[in-house]
């Protein structure tokens, strides 16, 4: 089964009754929450259970680490990004979580949940109530409070349990150390004073290479003394006892390990060592990389890869605080900061080149480091944020977090000090690309517009190519202009071909071919299968389905709608398997549409149903609105007029309501529907149900439409059954 937990390199020590305890109660019900305090071992216990039940998740067993997230908004984002959904750029992706996971079966570990609890404890809500086979196994220092929740309440480890513990990570900083003999009193002690912190215990036992055991009694007894003095009424004991050990291990690293490790506080999530070194500043790089293994050895930080490290939460906070005192925090972070900006600039030259996996590979795990250095320079260096806005559009885009890129583009852009300055121009065109990513046309096509002046004014051949695509590309779905649109869109290929990066090119010729197609279809034809070479030539292939995408127009539009239909089930095949849920939303809609037209009514609507699901999920009304039309087509063969007519109605009031014109293939499925339509109702029955449909909300549209999903079966049985596996209404198959 597929899945994602941490590995541990030392087997669970003294759980076993707590794992056979927590995975009964998984049995039982469907929410499980470890709650107990900082250090106690909750993580580890979480994932030792998701192990053992891995086998009985038929869509895997997902680890999500919550810790990084300082905006709550974000923990539907934080579980997609985890188990590997594609979701939509919205600004609420809880509906887009909910319907991406509503047929799947699997286990879900949600890690330090305590920090975003309120919207942790929706989440889960939501998703249990409308995800009859998906579980969740939550770990927080207090519950969700939820009706369906089961909280396990964990204890520290006995003694024996800590000892062993102590022992094996002893044995591992110091293969020579020994529990035995004259040790094990110490040992014990130790453990006893640790109260059985699974952590503190950790943190201990990785010093016993530097010390002998009785020092390391000494003086944690000690700094216990003196804190337990000075703040018994403000902490529990326990939280005393961790305070207490992490700033025993603070003091027992050298004054290099102690300011490299209060710098790396400013890390968020995972980090590679080359941004560590970055921020260790002054420091060569030979000196640092022994730092970072020796503060690994010390369990200050954790090592998730040859290259690549992460701090636990709370040992983070506490470099924080080290380095806030130290007076350090505005350099450390202003060389964090920089050193994004620059991979910011590395991932924009790099778009498009190799392949689409490995590019996402070597930029995603930054993500949260990457919000971290637009957080500080937003109100710091707004020079440098417009420098990693102008270069993450992409990024944002093809992490699927285009909706979250747009909001923070838009906040930059907004705080320019010269925004009508020619520097200016690429942050518009990045909040133009997302914007038209997000299906925000109007707001693609303004800002478009404004980067085109600015590099109109500064001779900026380049950047004007890229805003006169966007604004060529806007203006063509918002249905402005089609001349001006085909003119720019000509122009900007002329200049991105020019350019010699094929991806770009391909891009921008299918941009251009699509338009061109409209008034000349057998040059934009050949064109788009120009483009769809070019793009099969590349390691990208979410731009391969999507040229294939507007090939199977053309040719459904030339009267080949068996081709258009054929390559259109091609492309959902691969959609699918590659878990593009936007690209198959556009592959299914277009789909129903040819299969409407042809009168396979049946699958029709199958199809138009699933590509409407989707849309919903993505809260894209426009992705929506175009199969409900299809959908309305099939009804109306069926015999349902009436709602046929209301549907229609709603759709030609959505069209004028958001100023959109019909592309051709719509506009061919709307005719075909009045035809239909115009067998039973004469013009002013036609024009009142129409008047009807006009008036009804989203929702109720949305209601009429796939209320009573009768499945008409009769004809097209045999079709039907032939692309059941194509079109079943799980969207991450």
């Amino acid at each position: 089964m597929p899945q994602n937990l941490p590995q541990y390199p030392i087997p669970i020590i003294g759980r076993e009754r707590e794992i056979a305890a927590v995975a009964a109660a998984l049995h039982r019900t469907r929410i499980v929450s470890i709650v107990g305090t900082g250090g106690i071992g909750k993580t580890r216990l979480a994932v030792e259970v998701a192990q053992a039940l891995s086998p009985e998740q038929r869509d895997g067993t997902w680890f999500v680490d919550l810790a990084p997230l300082l905006e709550p908004q974000l923990v539907p984002h934080a579980i997609a990004a985890a188990i590997g959904l594609e979701l939509s750029p919205t600004d609420d992706f809880a509906e887009a979580l909910l319907s991406a996971m509503r047929h799947q079966q699997l286990l879900l570990v949600l890690d330090n949940c305590e920090h975003v609890l309120h919207v942790a404890a929706e989440v889960v809500e939501a998703l249990v109530a409308a995800c009859p086979n998906v579980r969740v196994l939550a770990t927080s220092r207090e519950p969700f409070g939820i009706e369906a929740e089961h909280v396990y309440r964990l204890a520290t480890l006995d003694e024996q349990s800590a000892m062993e513990l102590f022992a094996e990570y002893a044995c591992q900083a110091d293969p020579q150390f020994s529990p035995a003999g004259r040790n094990l009193p110490v040992v014990r002690d130790i453990c006893k004073r640790l109260d059985g912190m699974a952590l503190a215990i950790v943190l201990a036992a990785a010093n016993v290479r530097s010390m002998p055991l009785g020092q390391i009694r000494a003086r944690l007894d000690g700094r216990l003394r003196l804190l337990k003095a000075g703040s018994r009424a403000v902490m529990l004991p326990r939280h005393q006892t961790m305070q207490a050990l992490l700033d025993w291990s603070y003091d027992l690293l050298s004054e290099r390990e102690r300011r490299i490790f209060r710098k790396l506080g400013v890390f968020r999530g995972s980090f590679g060592r080359d941004a560590a070194q970055r921020v260790a500043s002054n420091e060569k790089p030979e000196e640092t990389a022994a730092v970072l293994d020796a503060l690994v050895e010390k369990s200050m930080l954790l090592r998730e890869s040859s290259d690549r490290y992460r701090m636990l939460e709370s040992i983070r906070q506490y470099a924080l605080e080290h380095l806030q005192a130290a007076g350090e925090e505005r350099e450390a972070r202003s060389a964090h900061a920089a050193f994004f900006a620059e991979l910011s600039e590395w991932a924009a030259s790099t778009f498009g080149e190799g392949s689409e996996e490995e590019w996402l590979a070597a930029t995603a795990p930054d993500l949260d480091n990457f919000r971290a250095a637009l957080d500080w320079s937003r109100d710091r260096d707004r020079q440098l944020a417009a420098r990693l806005v102008a270069n993450l559009a992409d990024f944002w885009e093809f992490n699927n977090l285009a909706g979250e890129g747009l909001r923070r583009s838009e906040v930059i852009l907004a705080a320019l000090e010269q925004p009508n300055e020619p520097q200016a121009a690429e942050v518009l065109l990045a909040v133009s690309r997302l914007a038209l990513a997000a299906h925000i046309y109007r707001r693609s096509f303004e800002t478009s517009e404004r980067a085109r002046v600015l590099a109109e004014r500064s001779k900026n051949l380049p950047v004007l190519a890229e805003a006169r695509r966007l604004s060529g590309r806007s203006r063509y779905l918002l249905g402005i202009d089609p001349e001006r649109s085909l003119w720019d869109l000509h122009d900007a290929l002329e200049v991105i071909r020019g350019e010699g990066r094929p991806f770009f090119t391909a891009r921008a010729q299918r941009d251009y071919a699509s338009a061109l197609a409209q008034k000349h279809h057998d040059e934009g034809l050949r064109l788009l299968m120009d483009a769809l070479r070019m793009a099969e030539a590349l390691d990208w292939p979410r731009l391969t389905v999507h040229v294939q995408i507007n090939v199977a127009e053309r040719e459904f539009r030339s009267g080949d709608a068996d081709s258009a239909i054929a390559r259109a089930r091609r492309v959902i095949e691969m959609v699918r398997r590659r878990r593009y849920p936007l690209q198959l939303r556009h592959a299914l809609t277009n789909l129903a549409s040819y299969l409407s037209i042809k009168g396979e009514d049946a699958e029709a609507l199958e199809v138009a149903r699933e590509a409407i699901s989707i849309g919903r999920t993505y809260e894209l009304q426009a992705d929506i609105a175009v199969p409900l039309q299809s959908l309305a087509l099939a009804l109306a063969h069926a015999g349902q007029a009436s709602k046929a007519a209301r549907l229609l109605g709603y759709v030609d009031a959505f069209y004028d309501r958001f100023a959109m014109k019909r592309e051709l293939t719509e506009a061919i499925v709307q005719r075909e529907l009045l035809a239909s339509l115009a067998l039973t109702f004469g013009d002013r029955e036609l024009e009142h149900e129409m008047d009807l449909g006009a008036r009804m909300t989203d929702e109720a549209a949305l209601e009429l439409a796939l209320e009573d999903e009768v499945a008409l079966r009769g004809k097209d049985e045999v079709a039907l059954g032939q692309t059941a596996d194509l079109v079943r209404p799980n969207i991450d198959a």
